[in-house]
Parts: C-alpha cells; sequence; structure tokens
C-alpha cells in the first residue's frame, strides 16, 4: 500500500515560547493611589457641599433682606433710646447731693 503524501511540508520544530509573566505593581502604590483617592473624592465633595451652602445662604439672604433691614433700623432705635436713657440717668446722678462716706459714722 502506498502512503499518502501530504502536500503540506513538515512543520519545523517549534521553540518553546517563554512564558513571561506580568510585573505584579508594588503593593506601595496601589496604597498610595488608593489614599490619594480618597483625598480626591474628599476634596470633590467638600466643593460640592461648599457651592451649595454658598448657593443656600445667597438664597437665605435675598429672601430675608426686608427682614435684615427692619431689625437693623430697630437696632439703631433702640441703641438711640439707650444713649438718651444714659444721659438721664447721668442727670439725675449730677442732682443728687453727694453723700460724704465717712468711715467713723456709724451706719443706723
Amino acid at each position: 500500500m502506498e502512503q499518502p503524501t501530504s502536500s503540506t511540508p513538515p512543520s519545523p520544530a517549534v521553540a518553546p515560547q517563554e512564558t513571561t509573566t506580568p510585573q505584579k505593581t508594588p503593593v506601595w502604590v496601589w496604597i498610595l493611589g488608593g489614599c490619594l483617592g480618597i483625598i480626591v473624592l474628599t476634596m470633590i465633595a467638600m466643593g460640592g457641599f461648599a457651592w451649595w451652602a454658598a448657593k443656600k445662604v445667597k438664597q437665605e439672604f435675598k429672601e430675608n433682606q426686608p427682614k435684615l433691614e427692619e431689625w437693623s433700623k430697630d437696632a439703631q432705635k433702640m441703641q438711640q433710646q439707650a444713649e438718651e436713657w444714659q444721659k438721664e440717668m447721668e442727670k439725675i446722678q449730677n442732682q443728687m447731693p453727694e453723700i460724704p462716706a465717712s468711715p467713723e459714722a456709724p451706719l443706723e
């Protein structure tokens, strides 16, 4: 019997491929990256909160501006009244006779 001939040439010996393992990233790089990631996320969150708070304060200030002006006027009126009362108290004190404080005179 005749052996069938193959039309493909015999394959040359394949050299074994060197298996290269990917280099592992050191642990400290992962820890540093994680810490930096947490810091960046925290800063973004704080910036967002500050933006929201500033917007809220501005809105409240606009809504309460008339009340603030009224309170300011009331505070000015109260300050004027306090000054007037102080002047009245000084007048009353100046009109009172002075009582000599003598250590020899016993109190009754």
